[in-house]
């Protein structure tokens, strides 16, 4: 459940840090000093998900890394693997910048 989420992000924290755990369906949770960020799942029609959690790892780094807030960048994270879903395959399955960012 998104509580035993919870739960389980705040027992990892250890300092100055945040830890996010993807949801599948249900979306992405924030968990830091602080409190929670829930950003809601996208609806998909769900065809593979493999490659789905490497999608969202690698949207979020690179949006953190483009300075983004984490909450915005678990969103384009969230949109990127929910693109990443409706595809078979792993690599074949990774939407472009332009995919992701048409639905945001």
């Amino acid at each position: 459940s998104t509580a035993e989420a919870a739960s389980a992000a705040r027992s990892l924290l250890t300092g100055k840090q945040t830890i996010i755990v993807t949801l599948g369906a249900d979306g992405a949770l924030a968990v830091d000093a602080q409190g929670e960020i829930r950003v809601p799942g996208r609806k998909a029609q769900v065809v593979d998900t493999v490659g789905a959690g490497d999608c969202f790892c690698g949207v979020l780094a690179a949006a953190l890394a483009d300075g983004a807030a984490i909450p915005d960048a678990m969103r384009l994270a969230n949109m990127a693997a929910s693109i990443a879903v409706t595809r078979r395959g792993a690599a074949s399955s990774m939407p472009t910048r332009d995919e992701v960012m048409a639905l945001s």
